[in-house]
């Protein structure tokens, strides 16, 4: 039997105001009524036994989630995770885009703890680590997705993005490709995908005693990737593979080389990272390394509960999801 805020009122023998009033952790009532009516919703199961733990704690059924740019698909999935997990505890989820720029974060945790959430998670975000660190000593739970923070004792899942560019790599060279290119886009300090991604491809190149070229190595902040791939096809040995550091990338050299009439993997075999929904539906359909995101937003949230059931006195332990090498069409298989 599903009960309402009603029938909760009428056995705790309150008024349905200081049920509501109980529920959203307000003041203006006793203790012993706040109890008693605590008591009702957990013997009645009218939210999960999450939340009356979370209320009898002065916690409230919102949490945060900070990503970088909601309209990306890599970053909706993930959301849409964090959300599904959230609903199955009865929790309510505020998610804000910050852009990737810092000030604009900042200005999200205000607002977060304006609204006295029990928590937030971090996405790919641009806050450095003493800022998350001055977050996670205020006393809110925060967990991270892309950065490992467990030196200082934060919560953090990250995607083994060595792994990955390593495995891309060397699916490349048992195609018979040697010269290998490796389009890095623009670097982000804070975060360690990109260096990771790079250490991959470099390790691949090494182990088959490949020569590892830096003019193969391309890309930066001020360049558009139409430059950066037609300097790479304008070498004098221009390659004959592309590995690049994320799925964007990959689309816009996709759309360059059609322009230039460059045929791939005719002409040159191309490889990306994430797995963004279009890549399935490219032409050629695009290799690719999967990040799981829907698991990631799964977990995210997962570890956040967890540790607000504990009262944010758990271990800090970094989880590693491993990557998946999805093979299409565009490395010529």
């Amino acid at each position: 039997m599903k009960y309402t805020i009603r029938d909760v009122a009428k056995k705790a023998g309150v008024s349905i105001a200081t049920v509501s009033r109980v529920l959203n952790n307000k003041d203006r009532v006793k203790e012993e009524t706040r109890q008693k009516v605590l008591s009702v919703i957990e013997e009645l199961n009218y939210v999960t036994n999450f939340s009356a733990k979370a209320l009898r704690k002065n916690q409230t059924d919102v949490i945060g989630a900070i990503v970088p740019e909601i309209a990306n698909s890599f970053y909706g999935e993930i959301i849409q995770g964090i959300e599904n997990k959230a609903n199955e505890y009865d929790l309510r989820l505020i998610v804000c885009d910050g852009g990737g720029k810092l000030e604009k974060e900042l200005d999200f945790v205000r607002f977060l703890y304006d609204k006295s959430i029990s928590g937030m998670i971090f996405i790919l975000t641009s806050l450095s680590d003493d800022e998350l660190v001055k977050i996670k000593k205020s006393g809110k739970p925060i967990i991270l997705f892309g950065r490992n923070m467990q030196a200082y004792n934060i919560p953090s899942i990250t995607v083994d993005n060595k792994r990955g560019a390593y495995k891309a790599v060397m699916h490349l060279v048992s195609h018979g490709y040697k010269k290998i290119a490796y389009i890095s886009g623009d670097e982000a300090p804070h975060l360690p995908d990109r260096k990771e991604r790079l250490d991959g491809y470099r390790a691949a190149l090494q182990e088959c005693g490949y020569e590892i070229k830096p003019e193969y190595i391309a890309g930066g902040p001020t360049q558009t990737i139409s430059t950066v791939f037609t300097h790479l096809m304008e070498l004098p040995e221009p390659p004959d593979a592309i590995f690049c550091a994320y799925d964007e990338l990959a689309l816009g050299v996709l759309k360059t080389a059609q322009q230039m009439g460059v045929k791939i993997p005719d002409d040159v075999a191309l490889v990306g990272f994430d797995d963004l929904r279009i890549c399935q539906y490219t032409s050629p359909p695009l290799t690719t390394v999967k990040q799981p995101t829907y698991m990631i937003g799964n977990l995210c949230c997962e570890k956040l509960i967890y540790t607000l059931d504990q009262n944010n006195e758990v271990p800090s332990v970094n989880l590693v999801i491993p990557p998946q090498l999805i093979v299409r069409e565009s490395c010529g298989c």
